[in-house]
């Protein structure tokens, strides 16, 4: 029974799919306590704003994810004329052993 999960991805924003999350967590994952996750993505010319970035963060902010006090916080910048974002986990026992 998975308890501790884990993961660093990048660039695919399929990881960013809140519902698809909570439906495997739900199915597949019932004992997990610890979700920690950290994603990197580069769009060229996409537009990354902070609506978008609010929308992303309302769909990890439902029932689902606060009830189990996972929650989640991100970063967008434009470097190189690509816009940048870092979406991450902020729960309190991140770095506690």
């Amino acid at each position: 029974n998975l308890q501790v999960l884990s993961i660093s991805t990048s660039m695919d924003n399929e990881y960013m799919n809140a519902q698809r999350w909570e439906t495997l967590i739900i199915t597949h994952m019932p004992h997990l306590r610890i979700f920690d996750i950290q994603h990197n993505t580069s769009l060229f010319g996409a537009v990354i704003n902070s609506k978008t970035c609010q929308d992303l963060m309302n769909r990890f902010a439902t029932l689902f994810w606060t009830k189990r006090r996972w929650f989640f916080t991100h970063q967008h910048y434009y470097l190189e004329r690509s816009n940048h974002g870092f979406f991450y986990s902020i729960q309190p026992y991140r770095y506690k052993t």
